[in-house]
């Protein structure tokens, strides 16, 4: 017994000790951002998590405080990764980090940082009017949504309009149910049979190798419907797991609902898209039990679109019906992971096939060029 309450009250002591630490760091910070000399202040303050996601965010506009007057140079904390410049208007030599930083020097919305060749703008974004002329060839036939993972950087092309979702629909359908999966809802051994009314025409193996009565784990499946995209296993995984639980999912991420008819047969904006694959890199960086094996399915997409010098994991979708659709939605694994999105109408023939391979390097030489020196 006494071994026990001893046990509870060295545990109380640490939970204090480690509390009183937080609080004598986070007091540190703000008190150095508070008395540095009669000189503006800029800081943004932020806490992040290992993928970089943004947990909690306190922001502090710029601001002059005179009455403080001790001998401190003025300090900025960068919110996001940030380039670093040898000189003014030159050239990304390095990325740094969120971190406390001393400023040396202003010019404008530049800073000169602790090193004397080291230059930040806290305002800068890459030049994105080389992507818009860039995408101004292919006028509306394209929809494009770019992002840089690390940064948040944007690009977006005729990213509204909507189109039939063809087979592009079954990533985020998966990883809702990889979702559940994670949680214990479900299981990956859950065992599921192939019925008549499970039967469809279209893309797969399942109808070409398997009768009814054939039966399948939910791994299994998940597998069918994400490489060879198979559209009875894709039927098998809908009549299991339903859509009502899916179309919440899919508002809660911040994508439209509205657009989720019977999956195969749903809509498509490349913003939206671009939601499903920001929010499919963040369950594979997560760490969770079954990430891994998600990401190697989008890998082994047997008819990726979107090309590129580094491995793509995407999920593609095309459709002679329905006002056509040939799509692919990706998270490219460059040295700084980006996600791609390339939706339209076209038929999937030669040229249309030269115009994602030109838009796909495009971006990958984009993305090399400001988000990381020296890739190319």
């Amino acid at each position: 017994m006494q071994k026990e309450q001893s046990k509870t009250l060295k545990t109380i002591i640490s939970l204090i000790v480690m509390t009183a630490i937080v609080l004598i760091f986070f007091g540190g910070i703000l008190a150095m951002l508070h008395v540095t000399g009669n000189t503006d202040v800029i800081h943004v303050f932020a806490a992040w998590n290992s993928q970089g996601t943004d947990l909690h965010v306190v922001e502090y506009e710029e601001y002059n405080v005179p009455q403080y007057s001790y001998e401190y140079e003025d300090i900025v904390y960068t919110k996001n990764i940030v380039g670093v410049f040898e000189e003014i208007d030159g050239y990304i030599v390095r990325w740094m980090h969120p971190q406390l930083v001393r400023i040396v020097e202003r010019q404008g919305n530049w800073l000169r940082i602790d090193d004397e060749q080291s230059w930040i703008n806290l305002e800068f974004e890459p030049p994105i009017h080389i992507l818009e002329e860039f995408m101004s060839q292919f006028g509306n036939t394209v929809s494009v949504f770019y992002e840089n993972i690390a940064t948040g950087f944007t690009f977006r092309h005729n990213a509204d309009h909507v189109y039939f979702g063809a087979s592009a629909t079954k990533a985020p359908f998966a990883l809702y149910i990889y979702l559940k999966t994670e949680r214990g809802e479900v299981s990956m051994t859950d065992i599921h049979t192939f019925t008549a009314d499970d039967n469809w025409g279209g893309s797969g193996v399942i109808r070409h190798r398997y009768n009814f009565g054939a039966v399948f784990t939910q791994r299994q499946l998940l597998y069918l419907m994400l490489s060879p995209s198979d559209n009875i296993a894709t039927r098998i995984l809908r009549r299991v797991h339903g859509l009502d639980g899916y179309k919440q999912f899919v508002e809660s991420i911040g994508a439209n609902p509205n657009f989720v008819q019977n999956l195969t047969y749903s809509y498509l904006t490349a913003n939206d898209a671009g939601i499903f694959m920001r929010e499919t890199y963040r369950f594979i960086n997560s760490g969770g039990r079954y990430s891994l094996e998600f990401r190697d399915n989008l890998l082994a997409n047997r008819y990726p679109f979107i090309i590129s010098d580094y491995p793509v994991a995407s999920k593609s979708g095309w459709a002679a019906n329905f006002g056509q659709a040939w799509h692919d939605m990706a998270i490219v694994y460059a040295p700084s992971p980006y996600v791609l999105v390339l939706l339209s109408s076209r038929a999937g023939g030669a040229g249309d096939r030269v115009v994602y391979d030109s838009i796909s390097m495009f971006i990958q030489e984009f993305n090399s060029a400001w988000f990381y020196p020296g890739a190319q």
